[in-house]
């Protein structure tokens, strides 16, 4: 899924800029982002997860999920067993 996802048109032209963190714990923080395609603003404030792992932050399951889920108008079909949990 992430190889396909890291290929579409939709990808290469999105990006995200988170504008808050709030730790929850050692090793999770609360984030609100956008994410801009193209340079614009396409969804604003939007709350997520961020996990620490192995010396990295990365965005957590359930706002990776989220976001495809979006993409897939609203559907969950055919995307990855963790995002229909």
């Amino acid at each position: 899924m992430l190889k396909e996802q890291s290929t579409s048109a939709l990808a290469s032209a999105a990006s995200a800029k988170v504008s808050h963190v709030s730790l929850t714990g050692t090793s999770q923080a609360a984030v609100t982002y956008n994410i801009l395609v193209s340079g614009s603003v396409v969804l604003k404030n939007q709350a997520g997860l961020a996990v620490y792992q192995n010396g990295v932050w990365k965005v957590g399951v359930k706002s990776f999920c989220g976001l495809l889920t979006l993409e897939n108008a609203g559907k969950t079909s055919g995307l990855p067993a963790a995002c229909k949990a």
